[in-house]
């Protein structure tokens, strides 16, 4: 509730200020334009581009926007400039270039929607862009940077939204579609609970590229209309988004950062590693991050944190940690936390100290010291091996409960844009919360560990023995809240199992399924073959994993039941031989663990390859489909 009314109160906000700063048409010369309290757009007859200006700090022209026709080989200049109304009598700008023609409207916040109206193919948002980033709610954020590519087009694919950050750091462009969403109606016409569906493909999306060397630059980014708007949004302040060169800063060892946050936000960094290098124990090239505070000890459950329902990713890793902070050791200097991938902690690589950002750049595991978790005693021991990251890219991703009413992020633009229910479709904010621990039954603790180490060894240690050999028995209550531990062990080891299982029938279904890709399509093979490396990864883990057999979950679901027939007899001899079940349950839950590293590898391995091709683009959209299914609804042990 808390959420939706902050909503509505930005959502007010936005429209009193559109509403009160709407203008009359202006008309300079040959040109017109229209304009709100942050927003103006103007149109020329014989320029090339519709203009898209920032109000914040001066007028200043962010976006160009460029109209693609239908069958031509290039875009052609304005013909045609006119101000009309539409249907609700809002006054919007109609555009005709070539015989393309759209209608531009100001939006409820710092976006315009351009709807096409007879004969656009795409419209191109061209912009002074340094990099574009895909943001994930379920993986890894895929960012493209292009003086890696020597093509002067790359098709991404994106799809629903992208970013475009602008030279400086003080502008970030979204670009937001619905794509192949078939959205419910809005306004008076719309259904109670109306819910947006997948239908057809997704939209060619390319980047033009242009520039030699390190100046190369994306020129603009190119969005196929498929008879549906595109939306450009504007978020600009000073140091919204952040580029830190980290080649230079030693490996492992948190250091602050000259940029600060300009306002409270949920801030991620994307930890980019260098050309040519890999983590051996983390998969994914790109690796994302939430900042994360060590000034406000968290002292509340995750779920409570913040307005966002959407920061499970981090919370679902250190949902049983102290009360008092949120890391399980370490300081604020250096607070660390569980991977269970990793089978370690580490510390965390993103925190806010006051308003000081402070990065540590991950080294793997084995490559610290002789402990490899990177203490020895209390103290962080010198790190000589170097790290494998180059940049780390940051920037807002969506609102806290401290976000100020006037600032916009990327989600709050495409809650604006599409409406709360695509929006919410788009991100699956159901598949982001993770799944109970115990499957369909609450548990004392989520993992092996806690339960013995909190509810049955502190009982056993109250065995007693009689003199004729026998036990003592326990008390009615006692006696109860050890068989449901018990029980309970086999419900948190059978919950992992069941995931596993899930990611089993995935890695066999998605490696036949690219053995058929890499088969076909020329296009389609190099992108196959890079996906089945992955997914061959996975399914290796998962043969080395038994299934039945000694110490298994096989044998456990037959033990524990003797256990506890002994417990009700008051028979306690055998009740701390369940204390060898941790062993399988560290063995599971790094194993899931790594499962998710690994499909997150395999998307994110997809999307950063050209798929200019409709067969390339295919099979990535596919591949996309088949990760985000497999990663939704996760056991908390999978981490983040």
């Amino acid at each position: 509730m808390k959420m939706i009314q902050l909503l509505a109160a930005v959502v007010a906000f936005w429209s009193c200020a559109v509403t009160a700063w709407a203008q009359a048409p202006q008309r300079q010369g040959g040109e017109l334009s229209l304009e709100n309290q942050s927003l103006r757009i103007t149109a020329t007859p014989g320029q090339a581009s519709v203009g898209l200006w920032t109000k914040t700090a001066g007028v200043a022209r962010r976006v160009e926007i460029v109209l693609q026709s239908h069958g031509a080989a290039q875009s052609e200049p304005i013909g045609k400039a006119q101000v009309v109304e539409d249907e609700t009598g809002e006054k919007v700008l109609r555009v005709t270039a070539g015989i393309a023609q759209v209608e531009i409207t100001l939006g409820s916040g710092p976006f315009v929607k351009i709807t096409p109206v007879r004969d656009a193919a795409s419209v191109e948002v061209k912009a002074a862009t340094r990099y574009v980033a895909l943001p994930d709610f379920f993986a890894d954020d895929v960012i493209f940077d292009p003086v890696k590519f020597k093509t002067p087009r790359l098709g991404v694919p994106a799809e629903n939204f992208l970013l475009q950050f602008l030279e400086g750091g003080d502008t970030i462009v979204m670009c937001i579609w619905p794509g192949s969403l078939k959205l419910p109606a809005r306004g008076k016409a719309a259904a109670p609970g109306g819910k947006a569906v997948k239908e057809g493909p997704d939209p060619q999306v390319d980047l033009l590229l242009g520039g030699e060397g390190q100046a190369r630059r994306v020129s603009a980014a190119r969005i196929e209309f498929q008879n549906k708007p595109v939306y450009v949004g504007i978020l600009e302040q000073k140091g919204i988004w952040h580029d830190e060169e980290v080649s230079g800063m030693p490996g492992y060892k948190p250091a602050p950062i000259a940029w600060k946050p300009p306002f409270e936000a949920r801030w991620r960094g994307d930890f980019i590693v260098a050309d040519g290098k890999t983590l051996s124990d983390w998969p994914t090239r790109h690796q994302s991050f939430d900042f994360q505070s060590t000034s406000n000890p968290r002292t509340n459950r995750w779920w409570e944190r913040g307005t966002d329902p959407m920061d499970a990713r981090f919370a679902a890793a250190t949902s049983n940690v102290r009360p008092e902070n949120w890391w399980e050791r370490g300081d604020e200097n250096a607070p660390q936390i569980w991977q269970e991938s990793l089978a370690s902690f580490f510390i965390y690589p993103a925190v806010f100290k006051g308003d000081e950002a402070r990065l540590c750049l991950y080294v793997d595991k084995a490559k610290r010291d002789k402990r490899g978790d990177g203490q020895s005693g209390s103290k962080l021991t010198a790190v000589t091996m170097p790290h494998v990251y180059e940049r780390v890219i940051i920037y807002p991703i969506g609102r806290v409960r401290t976000t100020p009413l006037a600032a916009y992020t990327p989600v709050d633009l495409m809650r604006e844009a599409l409406g709360t229910g695509p929006c919410e479709y788009v991100l699956d904010l159901a598949g982001v919360k993770p799944q109970p621990a115990g499957g369909d039954r609450p548990i004392l603790s989520y993992a092996t560990c806690g339960l013995w180490n909190d509810h049955i060894s502190p009982i056993t240690r109250q065995f007693k023995n009689r003199p004729d050999g026998g036990n003592e028995p326990l008390d009615a209550k006692t006696k109860a809240h050890l068989i449901q531990a018990l029980e309970e062990m086999w419900y948190f080891v059978h919950a992992v199992h069941d995931r596993l299982r899930e990611y089993r029938t995935w890695g066999a279904d998605m490696a036949a399924f690219c053995q058929r890709e890499a088969a076909g399509s020329g296009s389609v093979r190099p992108l196959a073959e890079k996906a089945l490396l992955h997914v061959q990864r996975l399914n290796a883990d998962m043969g080395r994993h038994n299934f039945d057999g000694a110490g298994s979950e096989v044998y456990w679901k037959e033990r524990i039941p003797q256990l506890i027939a002994m417990v009700q007899k008051d028979q306690y001899s055998e009740v701390a031989t369940i204390g060898k079940i941790r062993d399988l349950g560290n063995d599971q839950d790094e194993r899931v663990s790594r499962c998710r590293q690994y499909v997150k590898a395999v998307q994110q391995e997809v999307l950063l390859q050209d798929i200019a091709d409709a067969e390339a683009r295919r099979f990535a959209a596919d591949v996309r489909e088949r990760c985000h299914r497999m990663l939704r609804n996760m056991h908390p042990k999978e981490g983040f």
